[in-house]
């Protein structure tokens, strides 16, 4: 038999997530199904990261200018890349706090829409699980892409 909500929704990246928050808040019952990491792209490998790293490097920046130095300061990757860990993590599990309270049933697995207003969701063991709802929201979610050559692109020498 399956599990009913009132919205089903595929995808706990940034527009999945706030979908699922303002849904239970509207007093909706929610599923959330990822089949990865809780956050999606921009959270996991994209913007965030990308952003700790870069005000790590302005942080050296501001301090080779305040200390005067010359010669470039002594940095280690691993600290850096340490540290863009623990914002990552902090804000996935913040967001597994925000689940938590607002009663939102997270699913790991592959989502498929087998019919109207039907959600199989299948985990990594295999196992299946059937979910009916209401509605059912799809976010589009971000994925890298190999930009192609093309007339406009410098050519190399």
């Amino acid at each position: 038999m399956a599990e009913v909500f009132d919205i089903v929704i595929i995808g706990a990246g940034p527009g999945g997530y706030t979908a699922a928050f303002r849904a239970s808040q509207c007093g909706a019952t929610v599923a959330v199904i990822e089949r990865d990491r809780l956050g999606g792209v921009c959270l996991n490998w994209g913007c965030i990261p990308t952003k700790a790293l870069i005000e790590n490097v302005k942080t050296i920046k501001k301090a080779q200018e305040i200390l005067e130095q010359v010669d470039p300061m002594p940095i280690s990757l691993e600290k850096m890349l340490a540290k863009k860990d623990k914002v990552v993590n902090n804000l996935h599990k913040g967001l597994e706090t925000l689940f938590k309270s607002y009663n939102i049933k997270l699913l790991h697995g592959q989502a498929r829409i087998s019919g109207v207003n039907e959600v199989i969701v299948e985990n990594t063991a295999g196992e299946k699980l059937a979910l009916t709802a209401k509605k059912i929201i799809s976010p589009v979610a971000a994925a890298p892409r190999l930009l192609k050559r093309s007339r406009w692109t410098a050519r190399r020498a």
